[in-house]
């Protein structure tokens, strides 16, 4: 039986380290089924591809998407 619910806000969560095909698809399909999607890009310093930049490739293929980073409180 399908779910024909739409939901008003979707939010996905991750690293994005880096953005790939598998995290496109995850965002076109939370995008497709919502209203309003936020993603949001975790950060830590020592990464070596730092968030503002995985920020700006996730805008570039998805523009009209919120896309945002945050620190992460991982370890």
């Amino acid at each position: 039986m399908k779910n024909n619910t739409r939901v008003i806000k979707g939010l996905v969560i991750g690293k994005f380290y880096p953005p790939h095909r598998g995290h496109e698809y995850l965002i076109r399909h939370a995008s497709k089924n919502c209203d309003s999607l936020v993603v949001v890009v975790c950060d830590l310093p020592s990464q070596k591809i730092p968030a503002s930049l995985r920020v700006r490739m996730l805008k570039k293929i998805f523009p009209k998407i919120n896309i945002i980073s945050v620190p992460d409180i991982g370890k």
